[in-house]
């Protein structure tokens, strides 16, 4: 089962912006050669959202909510919180947090992207799930009815798995419910074809009014395929 990490660094908006081109460099570099290292990760590093894009935001701040995800596949939690933890309490870090996750694949493959960069934007996307919904109606109402919506509605993606939160493993007080994983070829697969239609986008929302709460921002992404 794959681990989610989540870093936020320090500083403003415009810090924050000058200091993200080096984090990947410096993960690989010093956490993913390591013996207990990842057999694989999809890392993250944020950038500004599209305009185009502004579905949900107020106001004209379009950083990313975080500076660098990771989606690993550890052995084990404690080689992921030994790793994550260390590179995560770095002081220029504002806050970090670790969930172990049950990945629904719904459109796409695990293999689509070989080792290095990887061409398009990267989307996760954190949920909150309505507290009071029985877990069997939230994963038929989220897996089943706007997983099938999702995938024909958001044309553009070559990507999409749904990541349901089983254990929060570091800052447990962060209670994303699950995300929402998808990838896009290009910039213009994102921005034109995000929604399908007008009437995608329309029953996209009136169905997540069923299971989700609350939208935190998406998070943008340039992503890197690491292989051990």
């Amino acid at each position: 089962m794959p681990q989610i990490a989540l870093f936020r660094l320090d500083g403003s908006t415009d810090s924050r912006a000058a200091a993200r081109s080096g984090l990947r460099a410096e993960l690989v570099e010093d956490i993913f050669r390591r013996a207990s290292g990842p057999s694989e990760a999809i890392i993250m590093t944020g950038i500004d959202e599209p305009r185009e894009m502004n579905l949900y935001r107020e106001g004209n701040d379009f950083a990313p909510p975080f500076d660098l995800a990771i989606k690993a596949e550890y052995a084990d939690d404690k080689a992921f919180l030994t790793n994550l933890g260390a590179f995560g309490r770095q002081s220029r870090f504002a806050s970090f947090s670790g969930f172990r996750t049950e990945a629904t694949l719904k459109k796409g493959s695990a293999q689509l992207w070989q080792p290095g960069e990887v061409p398009g934007i990267h989307m996760l996307h954190p949920l909150h799930f309505y507290e009071d919904l029985p877990r069997s109606a939230l994963l038929r109402s989220w897996r089943d009815i706007h997983g099938d919506l999702a995938l024909h509605a958001h044309a553009g993606a070559n990507y999409y798995t749904q990541q349901l939160t089983l254990t929060g493993l570091i800052s447990p007080e962060v209670d994303f419910g699950g995300f929402s994983e998808f990838h896009f070829p290009s910039v213009t697969a994102l921005v034109e074809r995000y929604f399908a239609s007008d009437e995608a986008r329309k029953a996209v929302r009136h169905d997540i009014r069923h299971f989700i709460k609350g939208v935190p921002p998406r998070m943008f992404s340039m992503a890197y395929q690491y292989v051990a």
